[in-house]
């Protein structure tokens, strides 16, 4: 079972998922293209070979009805360098 510190930041971004950009952009320095919305989208991640990878979320941006790129939500404990 998840913990609340685990869970707790994970429920922040379902619920206003367009916070995932200016904390990538300000913890990470990693800017998103332009976007009108934000949602949440599945966090099954698939590599075309026959198994699943699941996230602890996923947010899909879109700029009017086109999709721009998503972001995979992951919380971590400990920032480890080879990730950023």
């Amino acid at each position: 079972m998840p913990s609340e510190e685990h869970e707790i930041p994970l429920q922040l971004i379902r619920n206003a998922p367009e916070v995932v950009v200016p904390l990538l952009r300000d913890a990470a320095g990693f800017e998103l293209p332009e976007h009108t919305e934000a949602s949440m989208t599945s966090s099954e991640c698939t590599d075309g070979k026959p198994r699943v990878y699941t996230s602890d979320g996923a947010v899909v941006l879109r700029n009017g009805t086109e999709k721009v790129p998503a972001v995979v939500v992951e919380h971590q404990h400990v920032r480890e360098k080879e990730r950023t």
